[in-house]
């Protein structure tokens, strides 16, 4: 217990204290996917107004098991239970490909055709909605996955809602400042009239 917290609080840390919050995600993915063993770990957004999913964030154990230029404009039909699942904030849980619900099929013949064996994915929470999920792969073997690994995982997700959330509030503070700035100088381009 004690070391969880410890481990929570060092990533917090390195978050807060972080100048490229888009490193800090990544050193976050990689922790994810070395302390649980897996392959892959990565973060998907939704897109609402144009019904995809896109891999923003991608770790791997290997180079070879690269898979995010393949997973851009996931079209929402192609992933119906997946989707549902995540927008209802249910964690998928499936310790052997072949435990998915028969309504998973076309879940998983996308799962499969990437060689995964077993996957954990939790939702990805923002201004009280659902803005995406993250997971991690495993390819070589399947999981084995305790309890305390999950919830430690749950813990991982929440922080990384968090992260998401402060990089987006930066980039939106960026924007209007950018605003500001091109709103100014046209003003006084117009005084010098």
């Amino acid at each position: 217990m004690y070391r969880r917290q410890k481990d929570f609080y060092r990533i917090m840390s390195h978050l807060l204290h972080s100048k490229n919050l888009d490193e800090g995600i990544n050193d976050i993915l990689l922790e994810a996917m070395e302390k649980l063993e897996g392959d892959r770990a990565f973060i998907f957004s939704y897109d609402y107004s144009c019904n995809v999913q896109n891999c923003i964030y991608e770790v791997v154990s290997n180079s070879s098991l690269a898979e995010i230029d393949q997973l851009q404009g996931v079209p929402f039909d192609a992933t119906p239970w997946w989707n549902e699942q995540i927008i209802s904030d249910n964690p998928i849980i499936v310790h052997k490909l072949e435990d998915l619900p028969p309504q998973a099929s076309s879940e998983y013949e996308i799962l499969k055709e990437q060689n995964i064996k077993s996957i954990l994915v939790e939702p990805l929470l923002i201004n009280g909605a659902i803005w995406g999920y993250v997971g991690i792969d495993f390819v070589k073997d399947y999981d084995s996955l305790d309890e305390i690994a999950l919830q430690w995982f749950t813990q991982v997700a929440g922080i990384l809602s968090l992260s998401i959330q402060l990089r987006l509030s930066r980039q939106a503070d960026e924007k209007k400042r950018e605003e500001l700035i091109a709103a100014k100088e046209k003003a006084e381009e117009l005084n010098m009239l």
